[in-house]
Formats: C-alpha cells, sequence, structure tokens
C-alpha cells in the first residue's frame, strides 16, 4: 500500500512537470510573437535572424555556398574576421558565421561603399561622400557625417577612427575620433595630397601615405604621426611612385606602404626604410597580414599566365619566391601558407613554395581569404563558398 501511494505521488509529481513545461513554452511562444510584432523592424530582423542561426547551428547545418544581399560587391569589402564572413555589398552590410548562416544585416544608402575593420569593429563610409557609420558584428553604434568628402578611412581595435578628406583651405585634412564620436586630432596638408591613412591597433599612431611633385617629377611621401603631438615623427621621401595602400603591423613597430612601383617598409622606431621595387614588372594583387607579411603578385602584364608570388615578413626580408603558371586573381597568406586564386583553381604552397595542394573552385573567384591551413573562403559574383584544403 505505501509503495502504491509513492507511485501515485511520483506519477503526480511529473504531471507538475509536464504542466510547467507546457506552460513555460505557452509563455516562451507569446513573447516570441510579441517580439516580432512589436520591436522595431530592425531588432524584429535580427531577432528571426538569431533564431534562424540557433536553429541551423543546433541541427549542425551549412549553408554554402551562401548568396550575398545585393546585387555586387567589391573584393576589399569581402574579408574573414575570427571565422566570420563580412560583407558589405551596394545595398547591405551582413555577417555570417562559419558555417554560412547570415547573423547579422544592415541595409544602407551609400553611393560607393567601403570597410574598414579592427576585431570586431567596423566603419562602412562613403568613398567621395559624407555619411560613414560604425557597426559591430551584431549591431549598429553609431551613424554620422563629415562636412568634407572622405577619400579613405580606418580605424583601430581600441574604436578610434579616422578620415582623409578634401578641404577648401588645403589639399587635405586628417580627421581622428575618439571611440565615444569626439574630434581628438586633426592635422591639414598644405603640400602633399594624401592617398591612403592607417592607425595602429590602440589608436595612438597614424600613418599617411601621400604624393606631391618637386622639380616637375611625382613624389611621394610617407609621414607617420604620434596622436598627441602636432608634427610628424617620420616623414620619408620616395621618388616615382604612388601609395594606396597603407598599414601598421600588429605590433606597431613597422609599416608598410604598397604602391604602383614598389613596396616600403618602415622602422617605426628609427625611421629608417626599405624600398623593394618591382622593376620592370606590375603588381597584379597583394594582401597584407598583420601578424605575419605581406604577400604580392608580379608580371609583366597581369593578364600574363606566368605570374611570380613573393612573401615578405613584417621587416622586408624576402621569405619565398613561388613561380606560378596562372593568371592569379587573388593571393592570401596565414599561418605560413600561401594561397593564390584563378577563375578555376586554388593552388596551396606552403612557405618555401612547395605545392600543398591545388583545388577546382566551385565558383569562379575573385578573392580568397585563408582561415587555416584547412580551409578557405572565396568570393565570387554575388556569392561564397568554402573551400576544403584536404
Amino acid at each position: 500500500m505505501h509503495q502504491k501511494n509513492i507511485v501515485v505521488k511520483s506519477e503526480q509529481k511529473k504531471n507538475k512537470i509536464y504542466i510547467k513545461f507546457i506552460f513555460m513554452f505557452i509563455v516562451l511562444c507569446v513573447i516570441t510573437l510579441a517580439s516580432i510584432f512589436y520591436l522595431n523592424f530592425s531588432g524584429s530582423v535580427q531577432f528571426i535572424l538569431g533564431i534562424k542561426n540557433n536553429i541551423s547551428s543546433f541541427f549542425g547545418s551549412r549553408n554554402f555556398p551562401v548568396d550575398i544581399p545585393g546585387q555586387f560587391i567589391e573584393p576589399d569589402n569581402f574579408c574573414e574576421i575570427n571565422r566570420k564572413v563580412l560583407c558589405l555589398s551596394n545595398s547591405c552590410f551582413s555577417v555570417f558565421n562559419s558555417k554560412g548562416n547570415q547573423i547579422y544585416s544592415d541595409n544602407h544608402d551609400l553611393s560607393v561603399p567601403r570597410m574598414k575593420v579592427a576585431n570586431n569593429r567596423v566603419l562602412l563610409y562613403d568613398l567621395g561622400g559624407h555619411n560613414f557609420r560604425l557597426e559591430y558584428l551584431n549591431k549598429r553604434i553609431f551613424c554620422g557625417d563629415l562636412k568634407n568628402k572622405i577619400t579613405d578611412a580606418s580605424i583601430s581595435c581600441k574604436g578610434d577612427y579616422g578620415f582623409i578628406a578634401d578641404s577648401l583651405e588645403y589639399l587635405a585634412e586628417m580627421f581622428i575620433f575618439n571611440a565615444k564620436n569626439s574630434l581628438k586630432y586633426r592635422y591639414c596638408f598644405a603640400n602633399c595630397y594624401p592617398t591612403c591613412m592607417a592607425l595602429n591597433d590602440d589608436g595612438k599612431q597614424a600613418a599617411i601615405a601621400g604624393i606631391y611633385t618637386e622639380n616637375g617629377k611625382p613624389t611621394s611621401s610617407i609621414k607617420i604621426f604620434e596622436l598627441n603631438k602636432e608634427i610628424p615623427k617620420f616623414n620619408i621621401k620616395i621618388e616615382d611612385n604612388m601609395f594606396f595602400n597603407i598599414e601598421f603591423f600588429s605590433n606597431s613597430n613597422s609599416v608598410v606602404a604598397i604602391g604602383d612601383r614598389s613596396l616600403v617598409f618602415v622602422n617605426n622606431n628609427d625611421g629608417s626604410f626599405k624600398e623593394i621595387k618591382y622593376d620592370d614588372q606590375k603588381l597584379c594583387s597583394k594582401f597584407i597580414n598583420k601578424n605575419d607579411g605581406v604577400a604580392i603578385t608580379l608580371s609583366p602584364n597581369c593578364d600574363d599566365y606566368n605570374q611570380i608570388i613573393k612573401i615578405f615578413n613584417k621587416k622586408g626580408n624576402l621569405i619565398s619566391n613561388i613561380e606560378s603558371k596562372s593568371k592569379i586573381n587573388s593571393v592570401s597568406y596565414k599561418n605560413g601558407m600561401v594561397s593564390a586564386v584563378s577563375e578555376n583553381f586554388c593552388t596551396i604552397y606552403d612557405a618555401y613554395g612547395l605545392i600543398y595542394c591545388r583545388i577546382k573552385n566551385p565558383v569562379c573567384t575573385k578573392k580568397i581569404e585563408l582561415i587555416s591551413n584547412s580551409c578557405a573562403y572565396i568570393l565570387g559574383t554575388g556569392v561564397f563558398d568554402i573551400l576544403y584544403l584536404n
């Protein structure tokens, strides 16, 4: 009799648990529906994306190849950060997880959209326009506009960001803002037109490459600023070159500037530099790895099928010189591995130039981003895919 009472009480307890579970499920459904109807549109979109992503992750599904929202995306507006893919198309900024599921999306109205990334911080801006916005990988944090037209920009890991912009009184101006969106530094260029800029990781230094004429000849300069001082820390002159990319390496001890005729590595401690000229070659593609160095491809003609891949460390020392028999669209360098992608094939080399593998591309490829020694993301036309390297 006593055992029977125990069984009855046990069943009653189970029934109460089931009732509580059903009640909690109903409440959760009501909250979900209320959230969808009463949150603003942007919030609702992110909420639904989050639910979709969690369901997909739970079942382990992969979503490759992935259609990118928008009609067009520049290769420079596609990158991988901590296993997440960031895409800035002509109409939308999107973030995807490692399984190809969209986890964030934000529409924009930038005419010529450009993107700069530092860890989980993203700066979107309108090249030749005034508007910009700051994003995390899951939400928009600030929208602003500059009175001057923006020609280049950069963002630091600490959240400081800056612009090169045109000017009515000078050739151009540089504006640096802190993470709270207050102007902290301004510099006016009277004798040199800046073409590109970079902030170091902590936002305390800026590097600017520019061009001017000297004795009728085009001459470039690299200026490195400490943002608590009025004048540049270093001012380096490079003849017969035009720089279009400049970057601090992760330790801020050196800077690399990429131009149409040479690479320049600058020692940020003493101002010494090493210039590596292309001679009779043309620069066809480039990739800066802030932790390891630089990869470039050179050829007498970028439509040629005989291109040379050169790998340099952060001091500008040549690591590898690889002869390729392909017309390379994009190159990537990470973890001691080099990837060179043509329209149909991706070839992976080790740091010594030995072929690790060669794989047929699933899509016509414009850019490759190595994730690890085993896989990479590749950008096609309006789509990206994952490429397994073993």
